[in-house]
């Protein structure tokens, strides 16, 4: 899944939207997307329901658990859905006795609806956002290092309503949805009349000047900006030229890229699911690297000891030879060579052992494990002895638990004859010295 598809609804199964690269660089508009386009893609939805719960409010106590059911409750009670809702919250300031919170809901059967149809795609779904909550967040993002006041009206204008939306620092201070009609388009003076009207709420209920506004949208160029500005007596904030155009068109589309995780309307569980996807997806590569390496090792062990065979299995072949021809006599000078027979002999069966113990070893090994020393004695009766020093390399709690680990490991496979566990706090490693009996 290289890429992300930023999408919006415009009928039941067909959508509008962006196709990023993974590094959100690269894009490519679509004006229609059918549903079965996003199969096996990541997908993050842009939802645009018109009716919807916005509010700043000062909720007591400190408690997150506590904060998060009074502001759900906030918006059930609202009474404006006709439906349940779902609501999202972000605490924006705490204070001595109570938390400032930012509390936004909109109708949960909007979400599921369109959250089943992208399941039965199969999409995997990674962000569901409101237009308003996505746009604020493309603001941020975009107007984070200059020099403004606050609060500051968006003006979306899209053919098809008007979208404003009050924002100040660090949240959305009020939303508003007017509807546009198709054939006569956007209206300057309800324009007008939409901005004068928001004006005056800003002052009336958070005591606070409107400072600015910004037009975007697909109608932004359509709007007679002087005549605005002397009517309203609000400047018109200035956009960076060097951003890419489609973001003033679709500012919620490219606000997801950067989404506040509080503003995700995504399922708890499916965010649970998520996240154990992406610790795995992160993780394969080391696990397969990994693998790759105890594949390697035990081949370099192999291809070790298969060497050594082979130089052992000449001698001895020489050496059974020579026997042969002397089997009715031993001469002195014939001595040295038998003893050469019997300790090549012995050496093999050694040199076997070791190549089975460090396979073994190379498939339970990690980056914090340092073989300092490893001897391997033949003591009889096919019984061999290992002693082993193992450097492992962290606090006290950590190697404390690789170390049980590795005991744990080594006794399924081996008798551990003696154990010892050094830990250095200078140093902050340890060392695991074992002796083994298999």
């Amino acid at each position: 899944m290289d890429n992300i598809w930023i999408i919006k609804p415009l009928k039941e199964n067909l959508f509008e939207g962006f196709k990023f690269d993974k590094k959100f660089k690269n894009f490519e508009f679509f004006s229609e997307i059918e549903v079965s386009q996003l199969e096996n893609q990541r997908v993050y939805l842009i939802l645009e329901p018109q009716l919807f719960f916005v509010e700043i409010v000062e909720i007591p106590g400190k408690i997150r658990e506590f904060i998060r059911i009074q502001a759900e409750n906030r918006v059930k009670e609202s009474g404006i859905f006709l439906s349940p809702p779902k609501a999202i919250h972000k605490i924006l300031e705490t204070l001595e006795v109570s938390s400032k919170v930012f509390v936004f809901g909109m109708e949960e059967k909007i979400i599921n609806t369109y959250l089943e149809r992208l399941r039965k795609a199969q999409a995997r779904v990674e962000v569901i956002t409101h237009k308003l909550l996505s746009t604020f967040c493309w603001f941020k993002r975009v107007f984070a290092y200059k020099d403004i006041s606050y609060p500051v009206l968006l003006v979306i204008l899209d053919p098809t309503g008007i979208w404003y939306l009050a924002i100040s620092e660090k949240a959305p201070l009020y939303g508003k949805f007017s509807p546009v009609d198709e054939f006569i388009g956007i209206s300057s003076q309800a324009l007008l009349g939409d901005i004068l009207t928001l004006k005056d709420y800003l002052y009336r209920f958070f005591r606070e000047d409107l400072k600015g506004l910004i037009l975007l949208g697909k109608e932004r160029e359509n709007i007679g900006k002087e005549a605005l500005i002397e009517a309203t007596k609000l400047p018109i904030i200035n956009l960076d030229t060097s951003i890419a155009q489609e973001a003033y068109i679709y500012p919620e589309i490219f606000g997801a890229i950067e989404l506040e995780p509080e503003f995700n309307f995504l399922p708890y569980l499916e965010k649970v699911f998520l996240n154990q996807i992406k610790w795995i997806e992160k993780l394969t590569p080391l696990f397969l690297s990994l693998a790759s390496l105890n594949f390697l090792l035990g081949i370099v062990f192999y291809k070790m000891n298969s060497d050594l065979e082979k130089k052992i299995d000449l001698e001895l072949l020489s050496m059974r030879k020579f026997i042969n021809e002397i089997s009715y006599k031993l001469p002195e000078e014939s001595l040295q060579k038998i003893k050469t027979y019997i300790n090549l002999e012995k050496e093999k069966e050694t040199s076997l052992k070791i190549n089975e113990f460090l396979i073994w070893l190379s498939q339970n090994w990690d980056n914090n494990l340092v073989l300092k020393n490893l001897k391997i004695e033949n003591v009889g009766n096919n019984t061999s002895k290992i002693l082993i020093d193992i450097e492992i390399r962290g606090d006290f709690l950590s190697t404390q638990k690789k170390t049980d680990e590795l005991i744990k490991n080594f006794g399924r496979y081996f008798k551990i004859e003696s154990s010892n566990f050094d830990f250095s706090g200078k140093e902050n490693k340890a060392t695991l010295s074992l002796s083994l009996i298999k």
